[in-house]
């Protein structure tokens, strides 16, 4: 690990700690809740459970924390796929919101004039208020709609 993350990488640090802790007659699945408890990573707290569990329980711990991993690991690569699905679909709303301005300054340079019933008169300033607040309160929509949390 130190060679990965260098010698003041977190990991290498939390790693010597529980080095130090178990020189000092500490109990491994102590140390692994105790890591799990301090980062606040669900994951880590999960697997020193499931270690302590195994442990206690006289099971075959090399299976069970096999399985454990490839559990994580299954977890790791659900949340990176919809994390690309999200992306996408926020990309497509930015993009989405962006249209309509870039519609509008394109009718007012190749059709100049055309929007001045629009915006010289009540009617024409109401409608295009009405407008203005749909359009706002779709794009409120649609950034709540991507804004998922994994």
């Amino acid at each position: 690990m130190t060679l990965l993350y260098g010698s003041r990488g977190i990991i290498v640090r939390e790693l010597d700690h529980i080095r130090r802790g178990l020189d000092n007659n500490l109990v491994l699945e102590q140390m692994l809740l105790d890591l799990g408890a301090r980062s606040g990573v669900d994951d880590i707290r999960q697997f020193g459970e499931v270690f302590a569990i195994a442990k206690r329980s006289g099971g075959n711990l090399t299976e069970t924390i096999e399985m454990t991993a490839g559990m994580i690991d299954q977890k790791a690569d659900v949340e990176q796929e919809i994390a690309v699905m999200i992306s996408s679909r926020r990309m497509e709303s930015n993009v989405m919101s962006l249209v309509p301005f870039f519609m509008i300054l394109y009718m007012d340079i190749s059709s100049a004039g055309f929007f001045d019933d629009l915006y010289h008169n009540v009617a024409g300033i109401s409608i295009m208020t009405v407008c203005l607040a749909i359009y706002v309160s779709a794009y409120l929509i649609s950034q709540r709609l991507v804004d998922i949390r994994i």
